[in-house]
């Protein structure tokens, strides 16, 4: 995997299926387990399988492109954007794999694009990023702690196939 995206590949992973990135890139993104482990090296797999199910997140989109394309676009009942401007990321798979942030030697090539309140564990919670895109040799690597999931409305999109919609398109 590290050479199909160093060559210029793309791949697009997510929830569940973190242990790829964890495993080929552990570099790059911090994922909830263990404190001790080096930045360069991976945890064990499925360490970060801790996310609440089942639960909304209002998340907030820290990037203005992604913002404009958006507010241009429809999801269920109108915009994809609450008043407040955050979006409503739903539909978590129980035990999706948590991310605690950007390894800080990848900042350069890392980016989170889309962060919100969530809970993982026994009753822990707070703000931790949802979206992560970094460039790796010629590629690209795209990981989100959210899916699809098959409850979604049979008209219309959730904001969140709207974001994965977005990144389809741009990688």
């Amino acid at each position: 995997m590290r050479a199909y995206v160093n060559e210029g590949g793309k791949l697009y992973i997510t929830d569940l299926s973190y242990d790829f990135v964890e495993q080929a890139f552990p570099e790059y993104i911090d994922f909830l387990g263990s404190d001790d482990v080096l930045e360069t090296m991976p945890e064990w797999a499925d360490e970060a399988e801790w996310g609440t199910g089942g639960i909304t997140s209002n998340a907030t989109v820290n990037d203005s492109q992604l913002t404009s394309w958006l507010n241009n676009v429809t999801c269920e009942g109108g915009s994809c954007r609450n008043s407040d401007g955050t979006v409503r990321v739903t539909g978590f798979a129980d035990g999706w794999g948590v991310m605690n942030g950007i390894h800080t030697g990848a900042a350069a090539s890392t980016k989170g694009w889309v962060t919100g309140p969530v809970g993982w564990g026994f009753d822990e919670s707070g703000n931790k990023p949802l979206t992560i895109l970094f460039n790796h040799g010629a590629g690209k690597v795209l990981y989100s702690s959210y899916h699809v999931v098959t409850e979604s409305p049979s008209s219309g999109f959730w904001p969140q196939e709207r974001i994965l919609q977005y990144f389809i398109f741009e990688m």
